[in-house]
């Protein structure tokens, strides 16, 4: 991943993660999965959809990988109270070196961390056995994505730009014909790529501003000298409470999915 990339928290990943379900679950939702499948989770976070996907294979087996130690430490820790067909190993998306092992490969909310991103699809593709099939779904953080206009009007609004003039944007964002040609490039056969972007309600300030400070925040803040970086994230906090209307406080994300399969 990005070198820039946040430290993930454990904790704080297993409360906000719950946001994403209705993505997590069309993602899952569209995917092969057989029981004696070997199934390879790509970026597994704190491993609730490895265990998932873990207790529907009875007869195969999952493996969860994440470039952060301190998930692979929370996935181990359930995996003590809750035996199921699965492993979880440390390791980065841009590095995978597996060759045919996998029946399927899903990778949820992960990709738009890694800008190696050739990379990675090559690594994806090739982990996967002839006629085994991959599917992949992250939110696309361009300017209209609610974190980063927000983010992005904290900066005017507190007249931060100086601090930004060489900032490499640390996400990947993709259009979805551009991502559909790489995927393409890579080999997937009968390849399905779209976007969807679902209104969610999160009820309060509180739990928005979290799920920002959970997605990259302190990218943002890290920018700046330490005395401005708390100033800044209640500048953020405020214009997240400018969003509700008549009390609630809905949210459109907007996100990229994307299946194929090896060719036999």
């Amino acid at each position: 991943m990005n070198q820039q990339q946040t430290n993930w928290k454990s904790n704080q990943y297993s409360e906000i993660s719950g946001i994403q379900n209705k993505a997590n679950l069309e993602l899952l939702g569209q995917l092969p999965l057989k029981e004696t499948d070997d199934v390879l989770d790509a970026g597994c976070g704190d491993g609730k959809l490895t265990f998932l996907v873990a207790k529907q294979i009875a007869k195969g087996s999952v493996l969860g990988i994440d470039s952060t130690p301190s998930m692979i430490r929370l996935c181990n820790e359930k995996l003590k109270e809750n035996p199921v067909p699965a492993s979880f190993l440390v390791m980065d998306l841009a590095e995978i070196d597996f060759e045919s092992r996998f029946d399927l490969v899903f990778s949820n909310s992960v990709l738009h961390w890694v800008k190696k991103t050739d990379q990675a699809l090559e690594g994806l593709y090739k982990s996967l056995k002839p006629g085994g099939s991959l599917g992949l779904q992250f939110p696309l953080l361009n300017v209209l994505h609610p974190f980063t206009a927000t983010c992005e009007q904290t900066v005017r609004n507190l007249k931060l730009e100086k601090f930004f003039e060489d900032w490499e944007f640390p996400w990947y964002v993709p259009a979805p014909e551009e991502f559909k040609q790489i995927f393409s490039r890579y080999g997937f056969q009968e390849t399905k790529v779209y976007v969807k972007s679902p209104a969610i309600d999160f009820g309060s300030s509180t739990k928005l501003f979290k799920s920002f400070d959970a997605a990259g925040l302190e990218l943002y803040a890290q920018r700046l000298p330490d005395a401005m970086q708390e100033r800044f994230k209640q500048e953020v906090f405020s214009e997240v409470e400018k969003m509700k209307e008549n009390g609630r406080l809905m949210v459109r994300f907007e996100r990229i999915y994307a299946f194929g399969y090896r060719k036999i």
